[in-house]
């Protein structure tokens, strides 16, 4: 989630191989054209596929305000503050209607990198009951309760997963680690 060219998922897709399936998304229209030129390239070496979703990752399918850099930091309007910015309303995708739309049974991992909306996709009861996985966020919501943790690490925490901060090499963000420890059903 948050696929920026593709080149993090290629890698992931090695890991797992035909047997496997990655799914990459992607809402900056730039972004998804390098992810597509990017996959293109790799199933043309591999014979392998990558899935992709040109789409916003949020709770819903109802769409979203994003705005649109070209780069690294676009994202959901409403989490970035940029008087200047450019303004688009673009499709959506939550995680489970992923799961549902791919019909997966199994997701071992989630990697989460969409400037600020990290809060607003993690909020998903039906799929924590359902799925485990782990989970890799670089968070940019800085704001934490008195305990030092943020929404997202409540919100994890609360379907039975541990977190751990540790620090995003080459980022000013923090990466936030989550591993399931219970099969336990949400709380929220």
């Amino acid at each position: 989630m948050g696929a920026y060219s593709g080149l993090t998922t290629i890698t992931f897709k090695l890991k797992v191989g035909k047997r496997g399936t990655c799914i990459a998304v992607e809402a900056d229209p730039e972004n998804a054209l390098a992810c597509q030129k990017n996959f293109l390239s790799f199933k043309q070496k591999t014979n392998q596929s990558i899935e992709f979703e040109n789409k916003a990752i949020w709770k819903d399918s109802g769409g979203v305000e994003f705005i649109n850099e070209g780069a690294m930091g676009s994202g959901v309007a409403k989490f970035l503050n940029r008087d200047d910015a450019n303004f688009t309303r673009i499709s959506s995708i939550s995680i489970i209607e992923i799961a549902k739309k791919y019909k997966l049974s199994k997701i071992d991992f989630i990697k989460c990198d969409i400037e600020g909306s990290e809060d607003a996709i993690f909020f998903s009861r039906k799929f924590f009951d359902k799925y485990r996985p782990l989970i890799a966020v670089e968070y940019h919501n800085q704001h934490t309760n008195h305990f030092k943790l943020s929404l997202c690490e409540i919100l994890l925490r609360g379907e039975g997963y541990i977190t751990e901060r540790t620090v995003d090499h080459g980022s000013a963000f923090p990466l936030i680690l989550a591993r399931p420890v219970s099969n336990r059903k949400s709380v929220l």
